[in-house]
């Protein structure tokens, strides 16, 4: 992503950057859905403190710098995509990244950013974290017992493949139904503004002074955008009352 921030800056103009909302204010709040999930991954660090040595320590310091890193790329690439006008097409938009690169480096680089994309979607520490949670949840009773399973060398197995077969699932059903990103993307964007609100919420109750502000604010910002989700802002309701059953079963 630095790299591709950094070839497209060369051929970047301010002639498109306008007309600056083509379509209206309302685009914005639709964008903003889209744009929680470039950093969602950062919350992740909480669910694997216990691989940390210093949790106090370390959790805050990864969030800080996490937080930090990522904003600056995603503003870097979504800068040069737009001031490069390299979108407009949905072929374009869903390889924006690696034409920026293409167009910067040639067309090997872009082939190069694909597969490195295709990697990192596979050995990202979200397949990590959502492991561990699901171990520490079938550990504490809110999961199939299954998953409350750790191999010799501590590594969640049965949780890890729990989560490939159910990535599997969903890239298989979105390929059958023909959804597109923008589609896919809405999904966990809705679940994780969800998460957000309410654990932004607990924190205007359980902190206190700059930090029980600083959770007020994150909640109605988080608030403000999630409408924008439209239909989908159903989708934590219905997860959340799924989870409730299953557990009123138990």
């Amino acid at each position: 992503m630095l790299a591709a921030t950094l070839v497209g800056i060369p051929r970047i103009s301010l002639e498109n950057w306008t007309p600056f909302l083509p379509n209206g204010w309302i685009s914005v709040g639709r964008a903003c859905v889209l744009i929680f999930f470039a950093v969602f991954g950062w919350e992740a660090i909480a669910q694997l403190s216990a691989e940390f040595r210093d949790p106090e320590r370390d959790v805050p310091r990864s969030t800080l710098l996490s937080v930090g890193l990522i904003t600056l790329l995603y503003v870097g690439v979504a800068a040069a995509t737009v001031g490069t006008a390299t979108y407009g097409a949905p072929d374009v938009n869903r390889v924006a990244v690696a034409r920026l690169l293409a167009n910067g480096l040639g067309i090997g680089a872009g082939t190069v950013a694909a597969t490195m994309a295709v990697l990192i979607s596979l050995a990202t520490a979200y397949v990590a974290a959502t492991a561990r949670l699901g171990y520490a949840l079938a550990r504490d009773g809110a999961f199939p017992s299954w998953l409350d399973y750790l191999d010799e060398r501590g590594v969640p197995t049965h949780a890890v493949l729990a989560v490939g077969g159910f990535a599997a699932i969903g890239m298989l059903l979105s390929y059958v139904v023909g959804w597109n990103p923008k589609d896919i993307l809405v999904v966990p964007t809705s679940l994780g503004m969800a998460t957000y609100i309410v654990g932004s919420a607990s924190g205007t109750r359980l902190l206190a002074g700059g930090a029980k502000l600083l959770a007020m604010i994150s909640m109605l910002l988080c608030l403000a955008v999630f409408p924008f989700a439209g239909a989908f802002v159903g989708l934590p309701v219905a997860v959340a009352a799924a989870a409730w059953m299953y557990r009123r079963l138990r």
